[in-house]
């Protein structure tokens, strides 16, 4: 394709081989459309209007990417990285058993929602709400709201802080994982607004270290609500932790 907007219509799907020279762009409004990366793209943005974008293989797509009915980003069993703005009104799901990077500004209105595998968001802005039904949410960029059904928040990609600009609900089937150090550095949530917690709570201690009141502050928030209904070590032995909720934070003690 040399020129024009190459767009994919009906239920079906589109597996697109070929080279796209296009800066025209691309417009998935039904069904899926199936290319192994940015060269089948072109160089125009990617318009999600209610179909499913699936990605056969890994690499990076620089493209912007708009959403103007809910749609989907399948990346398989692969990793892909979003290099690009990722905006619109309308709901953006990730699908697919594996990795999809954020690294470009996320802003979205409609939001993301994490079906399964893992999105990994390490932008510099981002605006968009988050809900997590499956799979897990990570990084250390920011998003808006975050509401997790259930599913698994992991911030950071070691240590990390992943930042909300908005509020902050961890529902009862909601895994937060946390990763400490015997230096007092921890994953971390920043939110700018209000936290409930809730769900399981996993503290991840490097297994090397000897940790004896260590004190952690894992979640930040203009004001904190709920506890976790159940709190557990994952990598040592005889290390009991204690969490303690305060106006606006909430701690751990190993």
């Amino acid at each position: 394709l040399s020129a024009g907007i190459l767009t994919k219509v009906g239920t079906g799907t589109l597996t697109y081989t070929g080279t796209n020279n296009s800066s025209e762009g691309v417009a998935v409004t039904q069904g899926t459309l199936k290319v192994a990366g940015g060269a089948q793209l072109g160089s125009g943005a990617v318009n999600l209007e209610g179909g499913d974008l699936e990605l056969s293989s890994t690499g990076t797509l620089s493209n912007t990417i708009s959403t103007s009915a809910a749609s989907s980003i399948d990346t398989s069993a692969n990793t892909i990285t979003l290099s690009g703005t990722i905006s619109g009104s309308s709901a953006l799901t990730k699908a697919g058993s594996g990795t999809l990077k954020i690294t470009g500004t996320l802003s979205n209105t409609g939001g993301f929602n994490v079906s399964e595998g893992e999105l990994n968001v390490n932008n510099s802005s981002g605006t968009a709400p988050t809900t997590v039904s499956g799979g897990t949410l990570s990084g250390a960029g920011t998003i808006g709201t975050l509401t997790a059904n259930s599913g698994t928040i992991a911030p950071g990609n070691s240590i990390g802080t992943l930042n909300v600009s908005g509020n902050v609900t961890l529902g009862s089937s909601n895994i937060l994982v946390i990763e400490v150090d015997a230096d007092g550095n921890s994953d971390k949530i920043v939110a700018t607004g209000s936290v409930a917690a809730g769900g399981t709570l996993k503290i991840s201690p490097e297994t090397s270290e000897t940790y004896s009141g260590v004190t952690y502050t894992i979640i930040t928030g203009s004001s904190i609500s709920g506890t976790f209904t159940t709190t557990e070590i994952t990598t040592c032995s005889g290390v009991t932790p204690s969490v303690s909720y305060g106006s606006t934070s909430i701690t751990v003690t190993l």
